[in-house]
């Protein structure tokens, strides 16, 4: 819910600082404590780390998907000049 929060303050163009405290704060701070729901909802140590198990393929699922869309939101081309040297940086 805070991440939904953070989003919408970017989207409404309100303090960026705002924005992140608010997404940093969910991200970071509520999910660790989302890891701990599977020990607290079952009553064997078998069940707790088959639930865990699937979480924690939550979590890489988000980071893989993170590190996706970060190389394609900064894939860059290059102009070359008539030397072959990088000359500006180009956003698609």
């Amino acid at each position: 819910m805070l991440e939904l929060i953070g989003l919408i303050l970017i989207l409404l163009h309100i303090e960026p600082l705002i924005a992140s405290a608010f997404i940093g704060i969910g991200a970071g701070g509520l999910f660790p404590i989302n890891l701990l729901l599977p020990i607290d909802a079952t009553n064997n140590a078998h069940d707790a780390t088959n639930s865990f198990s699937s979480a924690i393929f939550g979590l890489i699922a988000m980071i893989l998907l993170m590190i996706i869309i970060q190389f394609a939101a900064t894939r860059k081309n290059f102009q070359t000049t008539e030397y072959g040297q990088k000359n500006e940086f180009m956003i698609d």
